[in-house]
């Protein structure tokens, strides 16, 4: 949330707004998050690290984008399944919110975008953590007097992951390398990066609970973290069906 802050800011803010902003959230002394469906009666509901954030970008009723400092907001923490991040409540009355004066239609889908890959990228990583500590249990744990991972039908799904993470990271750099160069493509890039890695992810962590055995179903073990984080991952910023969609709609379109 604080990366996409600072692009928002970076990309579409005054020369005053980035001078006063964009030094303190690079050097960490500000927190920033984003929301980019605007506020309903006054406040957003689940706004990630908004309990903690000294700045928001929010979506604004125009079509653009605002700036709002947090410090006199009203902030309520919210409950979420996956607990690897913190959401919260956020009543922006009396909260004063200017506008990022070259924010438009374009620069929002522009950010929305860039937030998709920032969170596919999320996902592969996740992806690769939890298929790199599912692959090294099951070389030590012994069954029939053997590595589970020895037995063929282990090997074969595990290096399917493994084709499938692999493939999610090479389509998420270059959704990246898409966004910084201004390519054509941007826009299937990142729909195809976002695709791959929410459909990667899903794969991969529930792989990680199944081959961890009976211990992967507990609360004791960190796989219900690796389950949780991209379930909610993959429904954000356009989720596996919406990315399909427009996968479909740009390649048919073309």
């Amino acid at each position: 949330p604080t990366v996409l802050a600072t692009e928002a800011i970076r990309l579409a803010g005054s020369a005053e707004q980035q001078a006063a902003w964009l030094p303190k959230l690079a050097a960490g002394e500000v927190v920033g998050t984003v929301s980019l469906e605007p506020p309903a009666a006054g406040g957003l509901r689940r706004v990630e690290y908004g309990a903690v954030a000294d700045l928001l970008v929010v979506a604004t009723e125009d079509g653009g984008l605002g700036l709002a400092e947090l410090a006199g907001a009203a902030r309520t923490p919210t409950k979420q399944y996956d607990y690897t991040t913190r959401l919260a409540a956020v009543d922006l009355s009396g909260v004063t919110v200017e506008p990022l004066p070259g924010a438009d239609a374009a620069s929002v889908a522009d950010l929305h975008r860039r937030a998709a890959v920032l969170a596919a990228a999320d996902l592969v990583g996740t992806s690769r953590e939890a298929l790199t500590r599912t692959v090294a249990y099951d070389k030590e744990r012994v069954q029939f007097g053997k590595p589970v991972g020895s037995f063929q039908a282990l090997k074969h799904s595990m290096a399917d992951l493994h084709v499938g993470v692999t493939m999610a990271e090479h389509a998420v750099l270059y959704a990246a390398f898409a966004i910084d160069t201004g390519r054509e493509d941007v826009e299937l890039a990142a729909a195809v990066a976002k695709a791959k890695a929410s459909d990667v992810a899903k794969q991969t962590t529930s792989a990680m609970i199944q081959y961890h055995g009976g211990i992967g179903f507990t609360w004791e073990h960190d796989s219900h973290f690796f389950f949780k984080r991209a379930k909610r991952l993959a429904a954000s910023y356009g989720d596996l069906a919406q990315s399909r969609e427009k996968i479909a709609s740009l390649t048919f379109a073309a």
